[in-house]
């Protein structure tokens, strides 16, 4: 008996090191195709690690979590590698309770570890994530690691252990992401009112749970200890009084683009419901995963990348659908598994190839860097109203003097400092526009530009 339990480990063991050895390599091979951070949010975290580091907070209020692991992590690897190396690791991590969920829907190892490779490591949802969105993959660990311990709640029964577990995740989800967060509550608020119309064992732990979760809500929204601020004023909820909130971009729909994606979405979520009529042992589970894969098939608030972000979060749900799935249909999962890859390669093979890179042209940060040395001593604050040049530059100087909004310079300055504006284009042969506010020309090479600020028109 000892020597079966043991032969069991050691077969677990192999296929963990198999799942985040692979995983892992296939991060570092797209990571290291070029050594700056990659898309807008890479250099986000390299400058916000110096603040840490420099200052012991962020310099922008954000989530908090991953901004301070990460600055851990570069002080020991350097600021560009340490984004890199927690995006790959966290991303590998999750394999580790993906695989040990399956493993104990459908008992069975190997496909279990197929399961996962096929449906979460070689998915271009987790790829597109591990690029540079570290908040939310983060989240997408605790959630990972939710999923697992919401299994064994709902099939094994409540005890105290799991639920202080799940307490602690969905606290660290709140500290992590707002989107992720957003996502648990919604998932949370369904199965609660599922417990409580057909009365369910649950229902005293799914209570004490959202209970947790609407502490956190109002920690975020009340408080700048989540770092909800950013997302707050992009919804325009700017201040603390709620009956003072805007709900305009709320109110604003936008509805799902049909694609593959949106298509694949759709058939996972047809597996689930079907699932919650055959099981209705597992209901609670089957809605949670409901939640997180209708979201993105709904009208949502008009934010940019919405609806494209919410899809992403689905690299943790579909592998564990796949596993619900063989539970009904048996070996025939291989299939859908086969249909699923199929129709994602494309877009994993374009994420992997093109989208893989930096925000901006590597000559276009070399002269960024030449043009902010150039004009150090003529300008004490940057006015940058495109985003990735702004994050850049942030990475380049003290990221406390470099703004996309100018009337917060002139707040701050009282216009008792010299405002510069930086604008650039990616083709040497085209110059950008002058700003509307910018007088005199302080810099320019064949990239980048820098205006003096000469007020509104």
């Amino acid at each position: 008996m000892s020597s079966s339990r043991d032969e069991s480990r050691l077969a677990d063991l192999i296929l963990i090191l198999f799942l985040f050895s692979t995983t892992f390599t296939i991060q570092l091979l797209v990571h290291f195709k070029n050594p700056l951070p990659y898309g807008i949010d890479g250099p986000f975290y390299v400058y916000e690690s110096k603040c840490i580091l420099s200052m012991l907070k962020p310099c922008t209020p954000d989530s908090p979590l991953p901004l301070y692991i990460i600055a851990v992590l570069s002080s020991i690897l350097g600021y560009y590698l340490g984004v890199k190396v927690f995006l790959a690791t966290i991303t590998s991590l999750i394999t580790i309770p993906l695989y040990y969920t399956l493993r104990k829907i459908t008992l069975n190892k190997a496909l279990s570890a197929i399961i996962v490779f096929a449906a979460y490591t070689f998915n271009p949802f987790t790829l597109r994530l591990s690029l540079e969105f570290a908040k939310n993959i983060l989240g997408l660990l605790f959630t990972a690691l939710m999923l697992y311990y919401l299994y064994d709640t709902v099939i094994e029964g409540v005890n105290k252990r799991r639920g202080a577990i799940l307490v602690l995740l969905v606290v660290l989800v709140a500290f992590t992401h707002i989107l992720v967060f957003t996502i648990t509550y919604f998932a949370l608020l369904v199965i609660l009112v599922y417990a409580v119309a057909s009365k369910n064992r649950m229902l005293g732990s799914v209570v004490a749970l959202f209970a947790i979760a609407n502490v956190m809500l109002v920690l975020g929204l009340m408080t700048p200890l989540l770092g909800w601020e950013p997302y707050m004023e992009s919804l325009g909820l700017k201040g603390v009084s709620i009956g003072n909130y805007s709900v305009s971009k709320l109110t604003r729909l936008e509805y799902p683009q049909l694609s593959i994606e949106f298509l694949v979405l759709l058939l996972v979520l047809v597996l689930q419901v079907y699932f919650f009529f055959k099981s209705s042992t597992a209901r609670p589970y089957t809605l949670f995963l409901i939640a997180y894969t209708i979201t993105p098939l709904l009208p949502l608030p008009s934010i940019a990348g919405l609806h494209w972000r919410t899809t992403l979060l689905n690299s943790v749900i579909i592998p564990v659908t796949l596993a619900l799935a063989y539970r009904i249909i048996g070996k025939a999962v291989v299939v859908l598994l086969a249909m699923i890859v199929l129709a994602l390669t494309p877009s994993f093979m374009e994420i992997a190839v093109v989208e893989s890179k930096p925000s901006l042209p590597q000559q276009v940060l070399l002269e960024l860097g030449q043009a902010l040395n150039s004009t150090s001593n003529n300008c004490n604050y940057y006015y940058i109203p495109d985003k990735p040049l702004l994050y850049w530059t942030r990475v380049y100087i003290n990221p406390l003097i470099a703004y996309n909004d100018v009337e917060k310079i002139l707040e701050e300055t009282r216009g008792n400092n010299t405002i510069c504006i930086i604008v650039y284009t990616v083709n040497p042969l085209i110059k950008p526009p002058k700003p509307s506010m910018a007088s005199s020309l302080l810099y320019h090479g064949d990239y980048v530009y820098v205006y003096r600020y000469g007020g509104t028109e």
